[in-house]
């Protein structure tokens, strides 16, 4: 294990992202903490054989900067490559940071949400996410984010822009988010979908669990999530998306996506409180409309969504829907008188 002193992101094009190696001991970490007995930020790493990633993933946790105590709870898949070897050996050198779980046969094949497993030890009074294939290149990404949400109550979670890479680091995508500027986000704009990068998330940990029913996608979680606070992005990039062959999102075909995105669109239609029901429902139906040939979506499923926006709309789901509509009108004439213009 490296213990290089620098990380950085390199040259202002961007073409390629250099992986965290500067690694303090364990008690170099916990030096800079205020209070070494209470955690503030759980760290849940999900992997699964990810042994030519995870010391990425690892490391990026291990260069955070704070003045408050953090966990990583790594939870191993039953891996069948060297992964849980190589997490046995950080937890060796940092045994009061990192608390990992072995499972022996492999929970996700089977069905479970294997977050859940992570979720019932969080101990912190925010919960971050980054899966085993992905990195956090920024040290001050964990403080930035905790001190925002400790001056914010009305944020329930906050994100920040990544960069996608390959297998092998190089840059696909400079930035995912495409922000001028940091961004807040309202509750109705959640309900309607928005992107917080998992890899990139921080929220509070006492928000409500649905438990075994809750689906594990972060777009549901982040969505459900929406119904109790708004969201925030920072437009710098923290940490880096890798997509690869074997990534749980970026290694399943088109096909299987988009019907993974439809089971999550319905879910968090259904799971919406009343006051964004309506406004997800919306979302839904846009979605149906776009992708019925491809899904095979009925006339009877479009109405009865249809239905359902009628039933829950309310006065600020009203004016939220109406100013959208009106909006996205505006920019479609728009773009259409300037595409005449130039033909």
């Amino acid at each position: 294990m490296s213990r290089s002193s620098t990380i950085n992101v390199t040259s202002e094009s961007i073409e390629y992202v250099t992986a965290p190696k500067a690694l303090k001991s364990e008690a170099e970490i916990m030096a800079s903490w205020d209070n070494k007995n209470e955690i503030v930020v759980s760290i849940c790493c999900l992997t699964f054989n990810h042994a030519k990633f995870i010391e990425d993933a690892i490391n990026g946790f291990l260069i955070q900067e704070t003045n408050f105590a953090f966990e990583v709870l790594i939870h191993d898949d039953a891996s069948t490559d060297n992964t849980a070897q190589i997490i046995k050996k950080y937890v060796e050198q940092y045994p009061n940071i990192i608390h990992p779980i072995y499972q022996s046969q492999n929970t996700y094949s089977k069905g479970y949400g294997t977050f859940l497993f992570n979720a019932l030890r969080v101990r912190g009074k925010y919960t971050a996410l980054c899966e085993g294939d992905d990195f956090w290149f920024d040290k001050s990404k964990l403080q930035t984010q905790v001190d925002f949400l400790e001056e914010n109550p009305e944020v329930v979670m906050c994100g920040h822009d990544v960069i996608r890479i390959d297998a092998k680091n190089k840059v696909i995508l400079d930035s995912e988010l495409r922000l001028s500027k940091n961004k807040r986000y309202s509750q109705n704009k959640i309900a309607m979908g928005f992107n917080l990068p998992s890899k990139s998330a921080v929220w509070r940990s006492d928000l409500p669990c649905l438990g075994p029913k809750m689906p594990f996608s972060d777009t549901f979680l982040f969505g459900y999530y929406g119904n109790f606070g708004k969201a925030y992005n920072f437009k710098k990039a923290m940490a880096a998306y890798r997509i690869h062959d074997g990534g749980i999102w970026s290694g399943i075909s088109e096909d299987r996506q988009l019907v993974q995105s439809y089971e999550v669109r319905k879910s968090l239609a259904c799971y919406s409180i009343p006051r964004y029901k309506s406004i997800a429902q919306f979302s839904l139906l846009l979605f149906l409309l776009e992708h019925k040939e491809r899904l095979n979506i009925t006339k009877s499923e479009i109405k009865t969504t249809k239905a359902s926006i009628v039933k829950h709309i309310n006065l600020s789901s009203f004016l939220y829907l109406f100013n959208y509509s009106t909006s996205k009108f505006l920019r479609t004439l728009k773009r259409k008188v300037v595409s005449k213009k130039i033909g």
